[in-house]
């Protein structure tokens, strides 16, 4: 496997599809500022293309619904208008408008992040692997409910990880 800190993007050039059964998204918490939680998403869909002069766009589709943090009650809670709203926000999407080379060798990946019918800029720094015709981005993001717009927020923080895999699309 070869980092994108030494990687070509010349190599990297075309369309890449989500492999949705290598992908993860995972999270932890602290409910109630007491109680640990942590538990996992499921993203649906996703692309990402890169042109020839290094300009990245793309997109990730999250299902809310899928939520799993294999406490039944607690996962149809989060599934509810308190938190993510699914009956009336089906999805999260991230939308990638950007990607730029850090000083840490990884990635700058700058897009916008759909949650319950909101939009915000979010950069993340990302680690990208390539090996072969599959590449994997890395990242971890800290967030609130409160910064989500969820109803029943508290300023308690969560990580949200998330490893994308990714193939080369056939044309």
């Amino acid at each position: 496997m070869i980092t994108q800190a030494n990687a070509d993007l010349t190599s990297l050039v075309g369309m890449w599809r989500l492999n949705p059964e290598r992908t993860s998204v995972s999270f932890r918490t602290r409910a109630a500022w007491l109680v640990r939680a942590k538990g996992t998403l499921h993203a649906t869909e996703g692309t990402v293309d890169v042109d020839p002069d290094g300009r990245v766009t793309g997109e990730i589709v999250i299902d809310p619904a899928s939520i799993d943090t294999k406490v039944e009650k607690r996962d149809d809670h989060l599934r509810s208008a308190d938190f993510f709203d699914v009956a009336n926000h089906p999805t999260i999407t991230f939308t990638v408008t950007e990607s730029r080379p850090a000083p840490s060798g990884n990635f700058e990946v700058v897009g916008n992040l759909a949650v319950l019918g909101r939009s915000m800029s979010v950069t993340l720094l990302a680690e990208v692997g390539i090996a072969g015709e599959t590449a994997t981005l890395s990242t971890e993001v800290v967030v609130t409910k409160r910064i989500l717009g969820m109803k029943k927020a508290t300023s308690t923080k969560s990580w949200v990880t998330v490893q994308a895999h990714f193939d080369r699309a056939r044309p």
